[in-house]
């Protein structure tokens, strides 16, 4: 069993995207194929959140802002095709709010410290809210999300950014979070895309392929721009903190296929 050294991965996305929740519940106990050793995940829960479940103010800085990310260090074992690997890394969750160009003005330091984490990790994760027009209004209201028009704006802007400041990065993902709020059947979606370490339905490349093409219609131009300045593709994931086997998938990626050498 072998044990590869500690790389960093950061998730970006905008307020409210579901960052926070997703890095917090990958560390529970409950995994399938990515079993985490440290840090407990009972003990970082009531650090993270409040009684409510709500994440408290600035991350996990104990309501102090004092930059636009929080590190967390974990150790997991992952059952991969060629075995057993017990992997270390870094996880960095950024502020929603450090997308806003007036966090940005009065925090010039901390967004300049960020931007250095992001232009430096081995892996960057977008996390993306899914938009209006395909949320099941009966789970939650939609006038808290924005219309597929704005989403796309939104999007493009994502693709300037990653651009500009991703180029260097070796690995992106973009996930569609919170996909328990869409009509779709969570159940059926997992069995079809889940991990198996023995036999999967679906390779890799064919996993991307369905994502792509069910969940990221409305901007495949945009992603054919911001892969034809990539020397490795983006990848896409739906997710979901309900659904264990969606959650895990990012992270089986990447433990798969970076190059931890």
């Amino acid at each position: 069993m072998g044990v590869k050294q500690v790389n960093q991965i950061i998730c970006i996305g905008d307020h409210i995207a579901g960052k926070t929740h997703l890095c917090l519940e990958i560390l529970n106990p409950d995994g399938h194929y990515i079993k985490v050793v440290e840090p407990d995940y009972k003990f970082m829960k009531s650090f993270i959140l409040d009684d409510r479940g709500i994440t408290r103010a600035g991350t996990i800085n104990g309501g102090i802002i004092e930059c636009g990310f929080s590190k967390t260090y974990i150790k997991f074992k992952a059952y991969l095709p060629a075995g057993l690997q017990t992997i270390d890394l870094d996880i960095i969750d950024t502020l929603g709010e450090i997308w806003r160009k007036s966090w940005q003005d009065v925090h010039d330091e901390m967004w300049q410290e960020t931007l250095n984490k992001i232009q430096t990790a081995d892996a960057v994760l977008v996390i993306l809210e899914p938009y209006r027009e395909i949320i099941n209004p009966e789970k939650d209201n939609l006038d808290h999300f924005i219309t597929r028009q704005q989403w796309i704006k939104r999007f493009e802007k994502w693709v300037d950014f990653l651009l500009k400041e991703c180029s260097q990065v070796s690995h992106l993902l973009i996930c569609l979070n919170k996909v328990d709020i869409c009509p779709i059947n969570l159940t059926e979606e997992a069995r079809k895309l889940a991990y198996d370490p023995h036999y999967q339905p679906l390779n890799w490349q064919e996993k991307d392929n369905y994502v792509y093409h069910r969940y990221f219609t409305p901007v495949q131009s945009q992603i054919q721009r911001l892969n034809q300045h990539r020397e490795n593709a983006a990848r896409f994931f739906i997710t979901t903190i309900y659904q264990r086997d969606l959650l895990e998938l990012p992270l089986i990626y990447i433990s798969s296929y970076v190059n931890f050498s």
